[in-house]
């Protein structure tokens, strides 16, 4: 082979050896590239997922937070018509018990008037027994006279007649005021027990304890002023010796002359006993 072949043969073997590391240069740089962009893909696949996930779980957090507030509004709502009906029956109970002191009052008013009215009937009744009274010694008297005794003895007669049926219509008036007041107190105390104590003005009345029952809790005091002072159900009277004061009492039931107390605030360290004063007004 001549000088120049072997030239062109070693040129060709170089240019093919150059252009083998050429074309395995590109293959690799082509593997990396298809390789980067699998990985790409992938990372964007992963990151697309992540993605979606968490715009999945703020959809599921927005859709909790819309149900809460949802929730909340509801509660508010519920809070408000309870509201209002609470209101409603403050309203209704403030009207029922203005409603209850006037029937109070009233009562009270009526169970003075009625006991002026049994005290006017009773001394009236009084009177006709004294008439029928002095009408009985006319008629003895005229028994024992001979001239006119038979005219003034049926004067006499008539007399006393006329008294004993007086009598009789005034103690109907009587006993109805008595069935009156007993029904009107009887209402009073049903009231009291239903609603509790009822503010009630007080007539100034003092009182002296006559006696006393610890062992009925929290304790029983008897005064000696009933019906007749004007005393009802639902009085207070506070209990106090001289200077010392010793508890406020609250009257449950009364009698012509006497009333029975529970003892509602006792002040620490006395002791109620007989004697001790009492009065609505200190």
């Amino acid at each position: 082979m001549s000088t120049i072949g072997k030239i062109f043969l070693f040129v060709n073997l170089a240019l093919a050896a150059a252009f083998l590391g050429w074309a395995a240069n590109s293959f690799g740089k082509a593997e990396e590239a298809k390789k980067a962009q699998v990985e790409a893909l992938a990372a964007a696949t992963k990151a697309r997922e992540a993605a979606e996930q968490e715009a999945a779980t703020f959809r599921t957090r927005a859709q909790a937070e819309e149900s809460a507030k949802d929730s909340l509004r509801a509660e508010r709502d519920n809070l408000d018509s309870r509201l209002k009906s609470t209101q409603t029956e403050l309203d209704g109970e403030k009207r029922a018990n203005e409603q209850l002191r006037g029937d109070v009052a009233k009562i009270n008013a009526s169970i003075g008037t009625l006991n002026q009215q049994l005290q006017a009937i009773e001394q009236a009744k009084d009177a006709a027994v004294a008439q029928a009274r002095e009408a009985e010694r006319e008629r003895d008297a005229a028994r024992d006279e001979a001239q006119d005794a038979g005219e003034r003895q049926r004067a006499a007669d008539e007399a006393k007649k006329n008294a004993d049926m007086e009598i009789a219509s005034l103690e109907k008036q009587a006993k109805i005021a008595r069935d009156e007041i007993a029904s009107l107190e009887t209402r009073l105390t049903a009231m009291i027990q239903t609603y509790g104590e009822v503010a009630v003005a007080q007539k100034a009345i003092d009182a002296k304890v006559v006696q006393v029952d610890y062992n009925l809790k929290p304790g029983l005091v008897a005064l000696n002023v009933g019906k007749d002072a004007g005393v009802t159900p639902g009085y207070t009277f506070e209990i106090y010796n001289g200077s010392q004061y010793k508890a406020s009492v609250r009257v449950q039931s009364v009698t012509k002359d006497m009333c029975a107390a529970i003892i509602t605030v006792a002040a620490p360290g006395t002791t109620i006993v007989a004697g001790d004063n009492a009065s609505t007004r200190i």
